[in-house]
C-alpha cells in the first residue's frame, strides 16, 4: 500500500466523485475504482 504518499486534494475529489457516480458504495470501492482507472486519470490529472 502507498501509505504516506501525498496527493492533490482536487485529484482525490475528482476520483472520488467519478467512483461514486459509477456506483462505489464505500472507501474500498473508491480505492479499487481509482486503481483500476489509474492510467485514464493520469491523462488529465
Amino acid at each position: 500500500m502507498l501509505q504516506g504518499k501525498r496527493h492533490h486534494l482536487p485529484d482525490l475529489i475528482v476520483i472520488g466523485l467519478c467512483a461514486v457516480i459509477c456506483g462505489a458504495d464505500g472507501w474500498q470501492d473508491i480505492v479499487l475504482f481509482g486503481r483500476s482507472k489509474e492510467t485514464w486519470f493520469k491523462t488529465f490529472l
